[in-house]
């Protein structure tokens, strides 16, 4: 996905000036707090980049599109995007520090993204405007139904409604999907709840942040099949059940190999540039 190969682009030049922040000598530090590289609003600004790398790496990783079976389209992908956010700021909010500055800048970040996503999409840039201030009005209830997901008294029931919340803005109220692959993504989502909970907040501001791997759903009916011609609305056809479930084992073997090896989308041009760069020091 596009989102992926601009963040890594984007990553390599943030990564470069850390480098040069903590490499050699006093005199480019000295050079860098002159320039108000350690300000606080560059501070900020650099937190909200790195956080934003790590949820967007994490988004873009192709397990998603496979054995998560969300559609390769711009709602779905941005609305998992959304979550992800969303879990960010819930950790940014229970923390002890004044983060409200963060979190505007954090959004800023997403909302710059989202408008060159919607300009890679051909749309005239006469309508970008509209089109963000309509991927807006559908982002922020995703945040208020995941946040009253949470707020319910019992794990059944959190567990329940953030299965149905993804289910409605990831995939998009999709028939087919069943409850346990929603679950599945609920319990996922109350992990990495608590993982950020436990993440130190200076590890968070620097954007290292442990992310799981996407859910396996190994052992979970992700979907259901309707023979139309032959069986009424809502039975399922275990022969086609049988065979999406043997294709989705054979996709998570190879998809397992590739997280292995890091699953970050890299621009061919951004590598020639980095080894250019690396020649030439």
């Amino acid at each position: 996905m596009m989102l992926g190969r601009r963040v890594t682009a984007r990553g390599a030049t943030t990564l470069n000036v850390r480098a040069l922040s903590s490499s050699s000598g006093g005199g480019k530090n000295w050079f860098l707090r002159m320039m108000g590289y350690y300000g606080e609003e560059s501070t900020r600004l650099r937190s909200a980049e790195l956080i934003f790398q790590s949820v967007a790496n994490q988004v873009a990783r192709k397990a998603w599109l496979g054995r998560g079976r969300v559609p390769d389209e711009f709602r779905p992908t941005h609305s998992l995007l959304m979550t992800h956010i969303w879990l960010v700021h819930r950790r940014l909010v229970a923390d002890e520090g004044d983060h409200k500055l963060l979190q505007e800048a954090l959004f800023d970040r997403l909302w710059e993204d989202t408008t060159m996503r919607i300009r890679s999409m051909g749309i005239s840039e006469l309508m970008v405007n509209k089109s963000l201030g309509d991927v807006q009005k559908y982002s922020f209830p995703i945040l208020v139904s995941l946040d009253q997901a949470l707020a319910l008294p019992s794990d059944e029931e959190r567990n329940d409604n953030l299965g149905a919340a993804v289910w409605r803005n990831v995939w998009l109220a999709e028939r087919r999907m069943t409850v346990e692959h929603c679950v599945e993504m609920a319990l996922y989502l109350r992990r990495q709840d608590e993982m950020l909970g436990n993440t130190e907040t200076a590890a968070l501001l620097e954007g290292r942040i442990a992310w799981e791997p996407v859910p396996s759903w190994k052992g979970v009916r992700s979907v259901v099949s309707v023979q139309d011609s032959q069986a009424p609305e809502g039975e399922v056809a275990e022969e086609e059940i049988v065979a999406e479930e043997e294709e989705e084992e054979e996709e998570y073997e190879e998809e397992e190999e590739e997280e292995q090896d890091g699953d970050v989308y890299v621009d061919e041009d951004d590598e020639e540039g980095d080894d250019e760069e690396t020649e030439g020091e």
